[in-house]
């Protein structure tokens, strides 16, 4: 969706030609969601996300899905040309539904999430996790982290666990902008963790954790290890989770 605004492509994906066995949803932005009968998949399909693969070619990117009629139909039929620019639905990945366990059966604390990210949003609703009410977030750089730093302070009040993911240092990342990164991250010390450091209770326990690396040079996902920073109370009475992407 580079070069499309949120809204027009909110209204590209209104308007497509989908055959039998397979349903579309629109989530956000350029995130969509695709559901296929299994007999329908009648071959193994690689994940081969579009932001790791910039510039590379469509026919070797796409080498699995032509062997698939009902997804290399979708590709095909739902072809469009916006601004003079071509787009199309690039079908990412494949998974399936499974059953998680819930947060209070493995931890036995109450927990809420602070996000906006679907992914995050998906598995939360599937932990029995509650989630927190943001107007402003967007996913993205442009998100609204004092909202999201009142909204953990608020949920601390009434939950023993708090996560805050934050998704934008992983979205500028793929971008390959470094001073961008750079720039929000400083951002997210100065409007977010700082709000809530100055405002917590005093026994609150801060974890900042990232789960991988993503590259401002190649732009993709990268193996290694991450940083883990918390700060040390006197009582480990209540946590929050800070999950930076």
């Amino acid at each position: 969706g580079k070069g499309l605004s949120r809204n027009e492509m909110e209204i590209a994906s209104q308007h497509l030609k989908l055959g039998s066995g397979i349903k579309f949803y629109h989530i956000s932005d350029y995130r969509n969601l695709l559901t296929v009968k299994k007999n329908k998949l009648t071959a193994l399909i690689n994940n081969v996300p579009p932001h790791e693969n910039v510039g590379q070619n469509f026919d070797e990117l796409l080498k699995d899905i032509k062997n698939i009629d009902v997804l290399n139909e979708f590709v095909e039929n739902n072809k469009i040309t916006i601004n003079n620019n071509d787009y199309m639905f690039y079908p990412w990945g494949v998974s399936e539904k499974i059953k998680l366990p819930e947060f209070s059966a493995l931890h036995n604390k109450s927990c809420s999430c602070v996000c906006c990210a679907e992914i995050v949003k998906g598995i939360a609703k599937c932990m029995n996790i509650d989630l927190a009410e943001l107007n402003n977030a967007t996913g993205d750089t442009d998100t609204d982290l004092v909202e999201k730093a009142s909204a953990v302070l608020n949920e601390i009040k009434s939950h023993d666990v708090v996560i805050a993911h934050i998704n934008g240092t992983d979205e500028v990342s793929h971008r390959k902008d470094l001073v961008g990164k750079i720039k929000f991250i400083e951002k997210i010390d100065r409007e977010f963790l700082s709000i809530i450091y100055e405002n917590a209770d005093r026994n609150t326990k801060i974890i900042i954790v990232s789960d991988h690396q993503t590259s401002s040079q190649t732009g993709k996902h990268e193996k290694g290890s991450v940083d883990l920073i918390m700060n040390i109370t006197k009582k480990e009475i209540r946590g929050t989770s800070i999950w930076l992407e």
